[in-house]
């Protein structure tokens, strides 16, 4: 998540800073921002990306496509739903460090990972720009680095996206299961030092949960839960009950052994002694 948030950042500086941008913006020069920022961004990473001016109405909005394109799915003027978005022009700090949230895009309905900065010209904040990567888009590492399946939560509980189903069978599967509810969130996302886990049931199959607030810097943008299947903790648990008495008794076993060793030849030194 570090590394996708400095590469958010790194884009949406490069950009900010096309010349010309923060004039266009200042100036509400729709036109102008589009040939501008458009071609800027389809050179870079950037799956959804928004502009928005100083009152916070959107004046462009793109999404990447599957053939990498994007589409300008702008809707001129439409008042900015992310609350980074209105938390970034309320500053009105050129310096505003990068805010950040997990939300759906106002426009494809699916979640992204959003991070936010503000938009300078003359010295003057003149608008924000908005890059974002789809969460299906990192789950699948987020999966390979926890070594299991993830979960994350939006703050009504609902299952934003998870790598236990493939998509297109997620809504069924997060309605039925896997869902939280909102009092749940609010407590793990104000946990510190603590995790809470309880078990589950998906398709007659049991996992174990274990929950926790997904924190960027000083930023909780969601709860997460990463899920083992039960079987599989019980027998590793197994394994691992094993595995220590056999390296117990291994090791206790070494030990008489070494002590045996040790007393004979202590009494083969004071026999030779003696003799």
């Amino acid at each position: 998540m570090i590394q996708r948030e400095i590469k958010h950042v790194d884009d949406a500086r490069v950009v900010a800073f096309t010349r010309g941008l923060g004039e266009a913006l200042r100036d509400g020069d729709v036109e102008q921002i589009a040939l501008l920022a458009s071609p800027v961004a389809g050179g870079l990473s950037i799956e959804s990306m928004l502009l928005f001016d100083r009152q916070g109405h959107e004046k462009l909005h793109v999404i990447k496509q599957s053939d990498g394109t994007l589409m300008d799915v702008s809707l001129q003027n439409r008042a900015a739903t992310l609350s980074i978005v209105d938390t970034l022009l309320k500053e009105n700090n050129p310096d505003s460090l990068p805010k950040r949230a997990l939300a759906l895009d106002p426009t494809d309905g699916r979640p992204y990972y959003f991070t936010a900065l503000p938009i300078v010209s003359g010295g003057d904040v003149v608008g924000a720009i908005v890059v974002g990567t789809s969460v299906n888009t990192f789950m699948p590492k987020l999966k390979s680095t926890s070594l299991a399946d993830v979960v994350i939560y939006d703050p009504n509980g609902q299952a934003l996206a998870t790598t236990l189903v493939s998509q297109g069978t997620e809504t069924a599967l997060y309605l039925r299961t896997i869902s939280i509810s909102a009092e749940t969130y609010q407590q793990v996302i104000n946990q510190d030092e603590s995790v809470e886990g309880d078990n589950l049931l998906v398709d007659g199959r049991s996992y174990k949960v274990a929950r926790a607030p997904l924190k960027i810097g000083d930023d909780r943008l969601a709860v997460f839960a990463v899920i083992l299947p039960l079987d599989f903790v019980v027998e590793s648990s197994s394994v691992n009950r094993t595995n220590y008495i056999i390296l117990y008794s291994v090791a206790a076993l070494s030990v008489l052994l070494f002590g045996y060793l040790v007393a004979r030849l202590i009494f083969s030194s004071i026999n030779s002694s003696i003799r």
